[in-house]
């Protein structure tokens, strides 16, 4: 499927925002998905697209501690 273009890894950077959102800096912009062809799925800057909130800068050191202890962790209470 990754092969194929069509299955994708989730990002752990998502994932950890989700639930810790000071990790990542927003900015609003305006944007597209890209609809057909070899870049299908990509989002890409659009003055003429719907404003969305899209991450541009992540803590890397908050990030990766917050990772590597909820893979650590033997529960799943607080994550």
């Amino acid at each position: 499927g990754i092969a194929g273009g069509f299955l994708y890894w989730w990002d752990p950077l998502a994932a950890v925002a989700v639930l810790h959102p000071e990790v990542v800096t927003y900015e609003p912009m305006r944007v597209t998905v890209v609809q057909s062809g070899a870049n299908a799925g990509q989002t890409k800057k659009d003055d003429g697209g719907p404003a969305v909130r899209v991450g541009t800068k992540a803590d890397k050191t908050r990030f990766e501690a917050i990772f590597l202890d909820t893979l650590d962790s033997t529960s799943t209470e607080g994550h």
